[in-house]
């Protein structure tokens, strides 16, 4: 939770559990929804908790359907899907990304949006909204870099300003980057393979140049970064913007900026796998995760809520804006992500010789 934030008072009071309960959609019960159990992917640690807590735990309440978390990143969960065509699914939502559900729907494992039962559709930004009627996004967030400004200090490094910076020697073996599969691990081949010259179309630059860090390891998920910054084994990694506030919001040494060079905007989606067995369910489900009750909450992990009812909280909060997506546009572009999901395959391939391999 963004803590500072909370501090402040007038967003912590009764207004704010009236602004709740103002802002929520109208709920729904479901005859026999006690017999549905969906399961729901998720990146786990602690995002897993807070949609626990701040969905899950409300939705289960509210309609008596059981949800039951599969741990896995987009990458794992596109892979489980193809593999299960002609299958029992893996899993009743898919909560995938942007570089992820394109493929995803390519392959036909993805299901379109009832409009009449995921009724939030209507109050979101059009950039959260999939042109073809698949599943929306439900959160935006950033990539950038994090890094721990007390190690830095005292081991006498500058603060950094250029993702050229991640190559400085006295970083050796204090800097960690996503594997290949793990969150964030191609937006660093690609932003590596930008600062050698390539691009979306040529990311072996890339991958020549990040084969000569010398890291600490290759993370494959958010929880296992986050522990190795809290034991202090790293000390900067590329991160997303949400996890990483949250980690200095708790009292981690830190600093979340966007280099020069800038940084990425994302989206996280949230799908019905087709061929679930429960697809009205599911479609409730991601219409709970749209509405401004969960939105709102996103703010304080702080993801970027996709629901524009939150304008008005955002303006009336500037310390908060600073650190969602919405409020760092300039810094933040969108690459062409099909180019360089092209030939995912190969790109793990040459990962895996050329990086993992050194």
């Amino acid at each position: 939770m963004v803590r500072s934030e909370a501090r402040r008072g007038p967003i912590g009071a009764k207004s704010f559990a009236l602004g709740l309960l103002l802002l929520a959609s109208p709920m729904v019960s479901l005859a026999n929804a006690e017999d549905v159990t969906l399961r729901i992917t998720t990146n786990g640690g602690d995002f897993e908790q807070f949609e626990n807590r701040y969905l899950a735990e409300r939705f289960t309440a509210e309609t008596g359907i059981k949800i039951e978390w599969v741990e896995a990143n987009p990458p794992d969960e596109l892979q489980k899907l193809i593999a299960s065509r002609g299958r029992p699914v893996p899993f009743d939502v898919a909560q995938l990304d942007d570089k992820t559900q394109p493929e995803a729907i390519a392959a036909g494992t993805l299901a379109k949006i009832d409009p009449a039962i995921v009724t939030n559709l209507s109050k979101l930004y059009d950039a959260a909204k999939q042109p073809d009627g698949y599943g929306p996004a439900r959160l935006f967030w950033s990539w950038g870099l994090l890094y721990n400004e007390k190690a830095f200090r005292e081991n006498g490094i500058p603060a950094p300003t250029s993702w050229e910076d991640l190559w400085n020697p006295k970083l050796a073996g204090k800097i960690a980057i996503a594997d290949i599969t793990g969150p964030g691990g191609v937006d660093f081949v690609l932003k590596a393979a930008q600062l050698a010259g390539g691009n979306e179309a040529n990311l072996v630059p890339g991958l020549e140049k990040i084969a000569k860090l010398k890291v600490q390891s290759f993370f494959s998920s958010s929880n296992d970064i986050r522990t190795k910054l809290l034991s202090g084994d790293v000390w900067v990694a590329p991160w997303n913007n949400g996890r990483s506030w949250a980690l200095i919001d708790s009292g981690f040494p830190g600093k979340f900026i966007y280099p020069k060079e800038g940084g990425f905007l994302h989206t996280t989606t949230a799908d019905v796998v087709a061929g679930t067995k429960h697809p009205r369910e599911a479609q409730l489900f991601i219409n709970y995760s749209l509405d401004p009750l969960f939105q709102l909450a996103i703010l304080y992990f702080p993801y970027g809520p996709v629901n524009k009812s939150l304008d008005e909280v955002l303006k009336d909060y500037p310390d908060l804006a600073k650190k969602v997506p919405t409020g760092n546009l300039s810094q933040l572009s969108v690459p062409n992500w099909n180019a360089v999901f092209s030939n995912y395959a190969a790109l793990v391939d040459q990962w895996n010789r050329i990086v993992k391999s050194r």
